[in-house]
């Protein structure tokens, strides 16, 4: 009998440890206010391209993003077309903190490489690269694959070196 008293005595004085202090709490309250992920896919487009900005927030009460789009869901896609280089600012807030995120996209703008005569696009220019203390080194750039920053190039050049 004192053995069943022993072990009766030990198991009220475990479940009393064990739920002491504990209180119903809400799961939104202790999960930590964190930003996953906030980016842009593809980070580099044409002008007139669309993109999308995707981002996962947890923890967070509000959501919101710069440049006109305003307050969103705690994760989601958003189709965008820029007209110039942007950076996005991601802000997530609750109770007690807030967090904030950026992710940047680059538009690349039409150039004149079109109506320059001075140039054949039938054959793939190659840039000579002479650089003091390391040498001399070429670089093929093949208009039929990358047509616009062959042309961003050629405007470089033509504009800084020429």
């Amino acid at each position: 009998m004192n053995k069943h008293l022993i072990v009766i005595g030990i198991t009220l004085i475990l479940l009393t440890v064990g739920f002491s202090g504990c209180t119903n709490v809400d799961n939104q309250d202790t999960t930590q206010l964190s930003i996953k992920s906030f980016n842009v896919e593809p980070s580099m487009i044409n002008k007139g391209e669309t993109a999308n900005l995707i981002w996962d927030v947890e923890g967070a009460t509000t959501v919101s993003i710069d440049n006109d789009i305003g307050n969103v869901s705690l994760s989601g896609t958003r189709i965008i077309t820029p007209t110039q280089n942007t950076t996005y600012i991601l802000t997530a807030s609750n109770s007690t903190s807030f967090k904030t995120a950026t992710t940047q996209i680059i538009v690349l703008m039409e150039t004149e490489s079109d109506d320059d005569e001075d140039y054949n696009d039938d054959v793939n220019p190659i840039a000579v690269f002479d650089i003091e203390n390391f040498g001399t080194f070429k670089v093929e750039l093949f208009v039929d694959k990358t047509p616009i920053t062959v042309g961003n190039f050629r405007k470089l050049v033509n504009d800084v070196f020429l």
